[in-house]
């Protein structure tokens, strides 16, 4: 993951994730939440 995320700040890329967990999602710059049918952030 850290290559990844890395790699991704590096080239200025974006890079959408989709997990139930949330050490990984409170590495990403942006996070979303879906819950009651829509999108919180």
């Amino acid at each position: 993951m850290d290559v990844l995320l890395e790699y991704i700040k590096e080239t200025q890329s974006g890079l959408l994730i989709v997990t139930h967990d949330e050490v990984i999602s409170n590495r990403c710059d942006n996070r979303y939440v879906l819950e009651d049918c829509g999108l919180s952030g």
